[in-house]
């Protein structure tokens, strides 16, 4: 039995306005990195000795991505309520009962705060995780020019120059690539995390179908699993998908089950 054409139309529009936000979550994404190799570069530029420059890297903390990550999150508390007032759409063409919908800021509120205490436990995995990338990728380009035989014998003043220009190539080279993986990454967990609450709130009995983006490049395990949930006529609430996701975004899951995916997660109502 195929999902029901209304929530393929849902899941359209859902698309929609979850791609509006990726969209800003990049820029924001890469702004923050940038913020990143700019706090190493100024502390870079004050340093004396050598022997301590790949200790610098370390010194990188991870408030430029908190502070990202808690704005990013935030936004999809409107996502949370698109999934929350579907479902009780749902109910009423269903009973034919006109249910009153609580009023959205109400709602809006308990999503945003549900969101951040997310952001707090599960997601706070991905600040450090990201942290921890650019500061290996720092430590990795000090390495190469400390070890460059060309740079053997020249003032510390070059080294530095030489430092901060390849940290600011790796930037313009590699930052939007990865801004784009990480707002891609984060949406997915966020926005379905924040469904799966936004569905359970209103209390009503439901189950729920993995949606593959359809891309060329999806997954096998992903086109799998959507058609797993049509055969079945959709999985129950607390069952798994047959990759072992609880739902779409899992951050419990295996990072090669989550990092680009763009898969949706779809509830109906019974």
């Amino acid at each position: 039995m195929p999902i029901h054409r209304k929530l393929i139309l849902f899941s359209r529009y859902l698309i929609r306005e979850r791609n509006k936000i990726e969209i800003k979550g990049i820029r924001m994404a890469h702004a923050a990195l940038a913020k990143q190799y700019k706090s190493f570069s100024d502390k870079l530029n004050v340093a004396f000795n050598v022997d301590h420059f790949e200790a610098l890297a370390e010194t990188i903390n991870y408030e430029y991505i908190e502070q990202f990550m808690i704005k990013y999150y935030s936004m999809f508390a409107p996502i949370s309520l698109m999934y929350r007032n579907n479902a009780i759409e749902q109910k009423s063409a269903i009973t034919g009962i006109k249910y009153k919908q609580s009023e959205d800021a109400e709602y809006l509120a308990i999503f945003q705060q549900y969101l951040q205490s997310t952001l707090r436990g599960e997601a706070g995995s991905s600040i450090r995780t990201i942290t921890g990338t650019s500061q290996n990728t720092i430590k990795k380009i000090i390495r190469e020019i400390l070890a460059d035989s060309e740079l053997q014998g020249v003032g510390i003043e070059k080294i530095k120059q030489t430092i901060m220009k390849r940290v600011g190539e790796n930037l313009r080279g590699n930052g939007w690539a990865r801004s784009r993986a990480i707002a891609q990454t984060e949406m997915i967990k966020a926005s379905n995390q924040a469904a799966e609450y936004a569905v359970r709130s209103t209390g009503l009995e439901h189950k729920k179908y993995w949606l593959s983006s359809h891309l060329k490049d999806v997954r096998p395990t992903h086109s799998d699993a959507e058609q797993d949930s049509i055969n079945r006529g959709g999985l129950r609430a607390e069952e798994r998908h047959s990759n072992g996701l609880r739902h779409v975004g899992d951050p419990e899951g295996p990072a090669e089950e989550i990092i680009n995916c763009r898969c949706t997660e779809l509830y109906e109502i019974l």
